[in-house]
Formats: C-alpha cells, sequence, structure tokens
C-alpha cells in the first residue's frame, strides 16, 4: 500500500530497515565464510568478478529503477504503470545483451574476455533477475515502505545463501555458482511482487516519458557509481591476480556493517525528498542533518576496530592465510565511513529530482579514478588501489559539498563529533582489553567486539542527549 512519502518517519523507516541490513549482513558473511572454506582464494576471487560484472551490466535496469522510485513516490502517481514499465524494460534490455553476446560468440569462435559460453550467459541471466528485483524494490521502496523494502531484500540474501550452499554441496564449478545466484534472485523478484500486491500494467504515454525524462540521468548515473564502486576488484583481478581480489572481497564484506544506518537513511531521505519536493514543501535541509546525524553512526567504531583487532578477526573468521587483507580491511572501513556521509547528499539530490548533478559528480570522479587506480595498482598492487579508492571518494563528497554548499551546505552535527570521541576511547581501550585475552579464538574476539562496542554506545549515550532524545521517541513510536 502507498503512503504519504512526504510525511515519512525516518527514525521509524530506519529502525525497521536495520533490521533487513543486518539480516542482509548476517547471510551475506555467512555466504562469504562459506565460499572461503570451501574455495581458495582465487577461486572466491573468480566468482565475485563474474558477480561484478553482471552487477555492472545491471546499472542500466538499476538506473531505470531509481527513476520509477522517484516518479512512484511523487503524490498521485500511478504505480501499476511505473512497475510494468520497469520489467518491460528490464526483459527487453536482457534479451539484447543475450543476442549481442550470442554475436559476438558466433563471430569469433572462442571466448569473450576469457570466459566461456556458460559463464557469458550465466551473467545475463543474473544481470535479467537481478535487474527484476532492483525495480520490484524500488517500486515498494517508492510506495513508501523503504524499511519493509529492505528486509525483503534481506530475504533474497537468504534465498541466495541457501541456493550457493545447495550448489557448493554438488560442485565447486564458479559458473554453476552465478546460475543459483541467478534463480535465487528470480525466487526474490516473485516474493517482492506478493508484498507490493500490484499488478504491473503496460505504460502509458505519460509515464513512459517522465520515467524516461529521469531516467536519462539516473541510468548512467548507476553505471557510472557501480563502475567506480566494482572497478577496483575487476583492476585488482586483471592487474595484481584474482588472490588479491579475492582478499580484498573478503575484507569488504567485513566492513559493510559501517553503512547499515547510512544505506536505509539515505533511501529513506531520497523519498521522503521526493514527497516534500513535489508538495512544494520546506524542510529538506532539516531531514538532510537528520541523515548526516546518524549516518556515520557505526562506522567510527568499525574504522577504530578494524586496526585494533583486524588482523585477528581476519584470522579467525577466514584463515590465517587471509591476515594478509589487513590493510584492505583498514582501508576500505575508513572509505565507508566517507561513503556513508555522500550517499546521503546523492540521495538527496535525487529526491530534488536534480540528477543532473549526481551525472557530473559522477562523471569527474570516474574520469579521476580510473587511470589513477590503474597506475596505482600497477606500481603498489593492493595498497594502491586503497589509495586510489579513498581518495576519490573524499574527492567526491567535496564535490557535493562545494556544488550544494549555497542550498544544503555540509551540517556537521555536534553528534558527529561524540561520535567520533567515543570511537577514540573505545580505540584506545581495547589494546589493554586485548592483553587479557588470547589471540586466535574466535569466542575471544566475539567479547573484545562486543566491549567495544559497549564501550562505544555507552560513552554516546552519555555525551550525546539527542541521541538520548531519539531512543526515547523511538521507543514510544514503537508501542
Amino acid at each position: 500500500m502507498a503512503k504519504d512519502t512526504s510525511s515519512l518517519s525516518l527514525g521509524r523507516e530506519t529502525v525497521i530497515g536495520m533490521v533487513g541490513r543486518v539480516l542482509l549482513l548476517i547471510s551475506g558473511f555467512i555466504e562469504v565464510l562459506v565460499l572461503t572454506r570451501f574455495l581458495n582464494p582465487s577461486t572466491v576471487g573468480s566468482f565475485y568478478v563474474l558477480l561484478s560484472a553482471a552487477e555492472i551490466l545491471c546499472q542500466v535496469i538499476d538506473g531505470t529503477g531509481v527513476a520509477i522510485r522517484k516518479r512512484v513516490s511523487e503524490i498521485g502517481s500511478s504505480s501499476s504503470e511505473y512497475l510494468g514499465a520497469g520489467i518491460l524494460f528490464a526483459i527487453t534490455y536482457s534479451l539484447l545483451l543475450g543476442a549481442i553476446v550470442g554475436l559476438v560468440y558466433w563471430c569469433t569462435s572462442g571466448p569473450l574476455f576469457g570466459l566461456t559460453v556458460s559463464d557469458s550467459f550465466g551473467v545475463i541471466v543474473t544481470t535479467l533477475t537481478l535487474g527484476l528485483f532492483s525495480i520490484a524494490f524500488d517500486t515498494y521502496t517508492g510506495t513508501g515502505n523503504p524499511g519493509a523494502a529492505t528486509i525483503a531484500n534481506a530475504g533474497r540474501s537468504l534465498i541466495r545463501l541457501l541456493a550457493v550452499v545447495g550448489i557448493l554441496s554438488l560442485t565447486t564449478m564458479v559458473p554453476m555458482l552465478i546460475w543459483a545466484v541467478a534463480c535465487a534472485n528470480f525466487l526474490a523478484f516473485l516474493l517482492i511482487l506478493f508484498l507490493l500486491d500490484i499488478h504491473p500494467t503496460l505504460p502509458s504515454r505519460e509515464t513512459a516519458y517522465r520515467t524516461l525524462s529521469f531516467a536519462r540521468y539516473s541510468v548512467p548515473n548507476k553505471f557510472l557509481q557501480r563502475l567506480y564502486s566494482r572497478a577496483d576488484i575487476l583492476l585488482l583481478s586483471a592487474l595484481a591476480g584474482n588472490a588479491a581480489a579475492g582478499f580484498y572481497e573478503a575484507a569488504l564484506r567485513l566492513t559493510i556493517p559501517s553503512v547499515t544506518a547510512a544505506v536505509v537513511l539515505a533511501r529513506t531521505l531520497s523519498v521522503k525528498t521526493s514527497g516534500l519536493a513535489s508538495r512544494a514543501k520546506e524542510g529538506v535541509e532539516r531531514e538532510l542533518q537528520q541523515g548526516t546525524r546518524f549516518a556515520g553512526l557505526f562506522g567510527f567504531p568499525l574504522l577504530a576496530g578494524s586496526i585494533v583487532l583486524g588482523q585477528d578477526l581476519l584470522a579467525v573468521l577466514y584463515t590465517p592465510e587471509y591476515v594478509r587483507a589487513w590493510p584492505a580491511l583498514v582501508g576500505l572501513a575508513l572509505f565507508q565511513l566517507i561513503y556513508t556521509y555522500r550517499l546521503q547528499y546523492t540521495n538527496v539530490v535525487d529526491g530534488l529530482n536534480q540528477p543532473e548533478i549526481n551525472f557530473r559528480v559522477n562523471v569527474g570522479i570516474v574520469i579521476i579514478f580510473l587511470p589513477t587506480a590503474t597506475a596505482l595498482t600497477l606500481t603498489h598492487g593492493l595498497i594502491g588501489i586503497l589509495v586510489a579508492t579513498v581518495s576519490t571518494e573524499i574527492l567526491r563528497l567535496g564535490a557535493y559539498v562545494y556544488i550544494l554548499r549555497k542550498d544544503l551546505g555540509f551540517p556537521f552535527e555536534p553528534m558527529i563529533v561524540m561520535q567520533i570521541i567515543s570511537a577514540a576511547i573505545m580505540f584506545l581501550f581495547l589494546p589493554f582489553l586485548s592483553l587479557q585475552l588470547v589471540y586466535g579464538k574466535l569466542y575471544n574476539t566475539t567479547i573484545l567486539i562486543l566491549f567495544g562496542g559497549l564501550i562505544y554506545f555507552s560513552l554516546l549515550l552519555i555525551l550525546d542527549s539527542e541521541i538520548r532524545f531519539k531512543m526515547k521517541k523511538l521507543i514510544q513510536e514503537h508501542r
């Protein structure tokens, strides 16, 4: 059921969405854990390289999904027509990709970029099913259900985990794992259609025009964003080997909890801002302030913890071989922290119906990132790609602050300072606590993580009266 998106509760939707994000993180982490136990780093890297290829190809559909989410979130829109338009586009685009790949194989009679026929068509089918899910997900989000949509996404991750485990019990062939992911995506698409309770219909000319008017920017934006975010692992695989890519991906999975609140906040901000803009209401700057207050809530302690406990965590969760991924863990934790703040700007800009701003920023960043990352990876390997990734994300956030400085600025809230202080104190205490425990044991590492979290959040509650007020308000809303 569609809601009045201009009156969405950021707190309520964030809490619901965080439940979904936690489930998503748990299932995603278990997947990586299972893969690293059954497969060597090179094979793990190959699997994620193929998934990255599918995700990059899917950005055209994802960009259309962003346009649909924007239009559906506007007051008085026809959700069924926008859903139908998205599904029709996803199928047409994937069939076109399949025809192009088939023609290339027929003309060359050889591997395409070193991929077999099974690999290539597995990637295309994964692109289709992921795209269908993305369209349904964005429609569900745009109707005023960002929190529930996140829980549905967690369901997709759980289905994918079960599919991967099932295939691993039979074979360790990477193409079969890719096909398992494709099947899981399609089942999740059917699930979210059931939750939507909307029958897709053929779009009218006006619906198609309004979708295209936004998609002309959101499609290249999504493609550029995914290229930027996944080019690192593709460059690592090509220039430093699949093992380096495997280390990088394993470390990345451990840093994802830092964006738990930020992703849900940003998605809700996009929908609410769109509702406010469609009614010509004020208050966008206030909503952005709310987003930035809580965006780095988990990012600061995770960065501190990755520096102190990172090597031990990698060894006990994966294998001792993965200790070599520690620099990647620290670097990616810093990247994710910066990303949490930048994400709020990106989504608010989309909600304000100004995707051209995102497009300009993305083009500039990709132009800078690709040659910089290539040069640094060739000379410094894994460390080089980390330096390029972190520095360009800082530049990206700075670009948004500069462009929007008159309208939105960068609301550096006192709560952010309190988060930094709390994380710094936790960072100082953890080494003393670790001296009392034996390294190399999972339960000891877990105890240290729990103690660190207890120190951080206890200090935050003591130092910041606003977060205490927010917690009381959320508890009252859920009674």
